[in-house]
């Protein structure tokens, strides 16, 4: 990340773009949490002590499926990202 935002400040931060990105970043990761509402069956459940993170690990590795989609975009956006960062003068 200190990366991305050192070549941001060298080509010239947008502010607008960059909290509009942020924003539709945060959306996609909510998205994919959201992908796995089904629960899980009790041979596939975490051991105690169980937080929502470790349940949704656990719901990606039983079914990672329904999160193709979100997680192909989530790899595309920031590739763009950087494409433009290098190839714009």
């Amino acid at each position: 990340m200190p990366i991305a935002l050192k070549m941001l400040a060298v080509v010239g931060l947008e502010h607008l773009s960059f909290t509009t990105g942020l924003l539709v970043g945060l959306t996609l990761i909510q998205v994919l949490f959201h992908r796995f509402t089904h629960p899980l069956p009790p041979d596939r459940e975490p051991p105690p002590p169980v937080t929502p993170i470790k349940t949704l690990s656990y719901a990606i590795q039983a079914d990672p499926r329904p999160a193709w989609r979100d997680i192909l975009l989530q790899g595309a956006l920031p590739t763009r990202a950087l494409l433009m960062l290098i190839t714009q003068p």
